[in-house]
């Protein structure tokens, strides 16, 4: 008998150039958010990295006004993106 067990779902991870890309911001906004404890991250191999449940939680907590740019994913990779429509 075999048994198939669901693997665990490893998330997307984004460095720092493409969370800012995604979020909207700048690099450098990113990096000062991040120090500043308003947006959670993970260290891997001494890096920086932030998963989609990051970047969402922090869009969430901080609230981003209609003329900010949404996260949409185009071609598997979440990019910053202006709503089409109002």
């Amino acid at each position: 008998m075999v048994t198939i067990v669901d693997q665990p779902r490893v998330p997307k991870l984004f460095d720092e150039r493409a969370a800012a890309e995604a979020l909207g911001v700048s690099v450098d906004t990113l990096r000062r958010e991040r120090k500043r404890a308003k947006i959670a991250h993970t260290m891997i191999g001494g890096r920086i990295r932030y998963t989609e449940a990051h970047l969402t939680r922090y869009i969430e907590e901080t609230g981003m006004p209609d003329d900010r740019p949404r996260l949409g994913e185009i071609g598997g990779y979440w990019l910053s993106q202006r709503p089409t429509s109002r």
